[in-house]
């Protein structure tokens, strides 16, 4: 007669509700309800659909810590951290840390005339007549061989009544509101290639918007030109309240 007591037996039980999948179900409903973009809360929506009638779970920092990735569910690992970027909505410590993550960098400069430009031309369709360009280049130097030099300003306006402004956009602040002397400079080429009286150099502002006009030093027999300085808010909930075009005419 055998003893039951004296055997032992090993059994594996193959569960698709698991840690694993119970996080990835939280990750893509959590993705259905807050990603970006249409097509992306689709695409989770869809997914969500391998896990109806699920148990409920509440995921939490430990359920991370305690998984250990083997062969079978080393493919799992990268799901599994960018789930957990979503779950506990934070963003990731660049400085230190095991997890591997990417990041995004934007030229602010470029992002910032952008910006700029993109807010002149919705203000101006609401004048008739009035023009906004963006890049615009002119030769202003041109060698014997025939290669030339071009000057461009990031944006012009142009008034009904044909008279141009010169806009020069820059992500930085300018110490105590004085503009740097290579950028009077290049409004000043910029209002001579474009016959342009006034130009303008447009920064970023956390506070209120400000404006301060500046003359440059006329030659006799030339037309006084001007350069001023223009500080605005970088957050385009602001741009709804004020209008920058107003400002600068």
């Amino acid at each position: 007669q055998a003893h039951k007591e004296r055997f032992s037996c090993v059994a594996f039980e193959y569960d698709r509700v698991n840690n694993i999948n119970l996080i990835l179900r939280d990750a893509v409903e959590a993705s259905a309800l807050f990603a970006p973009s249409d097509y992306s809360r689709g695409r989770a929506r869809n997914a969500s659909l391998e896990f109806v009638d699920w148990p409920p779970a509440c995921i939490a920092s430990k359920d991370f810590d305690s998984l250990r990735f083997d062969r079978k569910t080393q493919r799992y690992r990268r799901a599994i951290t960018l789930a957990r970027l979503i779950l506990e909505k934070e963003n990731p410590d660049l400085s230190s840390g095991g997890s591997r993550v990417f990041s995004i960098l934007f030229d602010m400069n470029e992002l910032w005339e952008t910006a700029i430009l993109a807010r002149l031309r919705r203000e101006a369709r609401a004048r008739p007549g009035m023009k906004v360009y963006g890049q615009r280049s002119k030769v202003f130097w041109r060698s014997g061989t025939g290669q030339a030099k071009t000057i461009r300003p990031d944006i012009v306006v142009e008034t009904p009544d044909g008279h141009r402004r010169i806009i020069d956009t820059k992500w930085k602040i300018p110490t105590g509101g004085v503009p740097a002397d290579q950028d009077l400079r290049q409004i000043f080429v910029y209002n001579l290639f474009w016959e342009a009286r006034d130009g303008y150099l447009v920064y970023p502002s956390a506070d209120d918007t400000w404006i301060s006009e500046g003359r440059y030093a006329s030659l006799p027999g030339h037309p006084c030109r001007g350069c001023g300085v223009v500080a605005t808010s970088y957050d385009p909930e602001t741009w709804k309240l004020e209008t920058l075009l107003d400002q600068l005419l």
